[in-house]
């Protein structure tokens, strides 16, 4: 049976004496804010705030403040004591008085509050979160970077992953969950990082890299180019880097690196696909430069980056180095975190076109990642051999797993370039 949370006597017969308005509902919330604070033991945190709103009838912001542990969430004793003190001493300098209803967002919150509350006249119940109450949170969290109380990073207010059209909120606990997963097996405790492994999952190859035989940083980065993971380690060791393709090319719809042969468009011969369902995929987008002189007349120039190396990373980094909105739905969900505060997962996409664009996946490449985390998952322990019956890229010619810095051989040119028909 949950303990009941209790005031001192004094406090419940002066708010028991307070005249109620029986319509009054308030509505009682804690949101981290979004922003840094730094305490005394010069430890950064996102501090927890207590905010009351009237839902009915004026709307209005009753109160504030910081909660009395700013790092941990607020215990019900402590929301008990914020709403007492509001009611006896309203913020706004309206008269005090009893509201008829104060409604919580958090179930076990409003279950530890309800009898106490009742005894003082006020009824409980669980609702959403008022309309406008995050625009409320920014601007408190505003106005302490203004004061120079607070600060935040450059990675605080990129787009979360629910910024991608068609990543939903499943998706996302799916890559939060096994990402958890992936840190607690730690593959990179016994992959090396100098060694680059071919994998074959959802019908498409990639090339991994196990980051974190450094003890630097910690996950994955995944590409379809193999001679970008050769180029990025010869540059890395202070090496000569010897393409093994003298002309890489890529798909212009996935980004997929076509290192024997490939189709490309029939108008402007510049435009490279997979196969004939990325050209037509592209074709909607592609359309309007295939009609272009000037995409005609500078084929090392294109700015679209789908021609040009991607890299998908995954690493584990300080809270600091996390969007703000990944952070408040890995808790909102109450997603699993390895208890390290330096272990917060972080999924981006590196494009190359001349300088490098950070992304966000998209709902094919986080579907991509999530499978490839479950096949390292399950694959530690074992022998690199048996990562997956199809995980291991394998034809006639060759097993991927390359150690970087050897010389591999230069690929075949099987055949030349296939042009395909534009499609309406």
């Amino acid at each position: 049976m949950m303990e009941r949370i209790i005031t001192d006597k004094d406090t419940v017969t002066a708010l028991r004496k307070l005249q109620k308005k029986d319509s009054e509902v308030i509505q009682y919330v804690s949101r981290r804010l979004r922003v840094w604070v730094q305490t005394e033991q010069h430890k950064a945190i996102r501090p927890y705030y207590h905010f009351a709103v009237c839902l009915y009838p004026s709307g209005q912001v009753i109160g504030y403040e910081l909660c009395k542990t700013p790092n941990e969430k607020p215990s019900g004793k402590q929301v008990l004591d914020f709403l007492c003190r509001i009611l006896l001493q309203p913020p706004n300098g309206e008269e005090a008085h009893r509201p008829g209803t104060i409604s919580f967002t958090d179930q076990e919150l409003e279950t530890q509050l309800a009898n106490e509350l009742f005894s003082y006249g006020i009824r409980t119940q669980v609702l959403q979160p008022a309309e406008g109450l995050e625009n409320l949170v920014k601007a408190v969290s505003e106005s302490l970077i203004k004061r120079e109380l607070a600060t935040r990073t450059n990675a605080s207010e990129r787009p979360g992953l629910l910024s991608k059209q068609g990543v939903d909120l499943s998706l996302v606990q799916s890559f939060f969950t096994v990402a958890f997963q992936l840190r607690q097996k730690g593959p990179w405790y016994e992959f090396s990082e100098s060694q680059v492994y071919g994998i074959r999952l959802l019908d498409r190859f990639r090339f991994v890299v196990i980051l974190g035989s450094s003890e630097n940083v910690f996950g994955i980065a995944v590409s379809s180019s193999l001679s970008h993971f050769r180029k990025k380690y010869c540059q890395a060791m202070g090496m000569n880097w010897l393409s093994s393709s003298s002309s890489e090319v890529f798909c212009t719809f996935c980004g997929a690196q076509q290192l024997l042969y490939t189709y490309r468009c029939s108008q402007c011969k510049i435009a490279h696909y997979c196969n004939e369902k990325c050209q037509k995929n592209d074709w909607p987008v592609h359309k309007q430069e295939c009609q272009s002189s000037t995409m005609r007349e500078r084929e090392n120039d294109i700015v679209r980056p789908y021609l040009k190396r991607k890299e998908m990373t995954l690493i584990y980094c300080a809270e600091t180095a996390v969007p703000f909105d990944d952070l408040d739905l890995q808790s909102q969900y109450c997603c699993p975190l390895y208890p390290n505060e330096d272990n917060f997962p972080v999924a981006f996409v590196m494009i190359d076109n001349g300088e490098t664009v950070l992304d966000r996946p998209t709902k094919e490449e986080l579907q991509w990642l999530i499978r490839l985390c479950e096949v390292l998952v399950d694959s530690c322990g074992k022998p690199v051999s048996v990562l997956n019956e199809d995980s291991i890229i394998q034809n006639d010619k060759m097993i991927y797993v390359e150690t970087l810095g050897s010389h591999p051989s230069t690929a075949t040119q099987l055949s030349g370039p296939k042009e395909m028909e534009a499609k309406d």
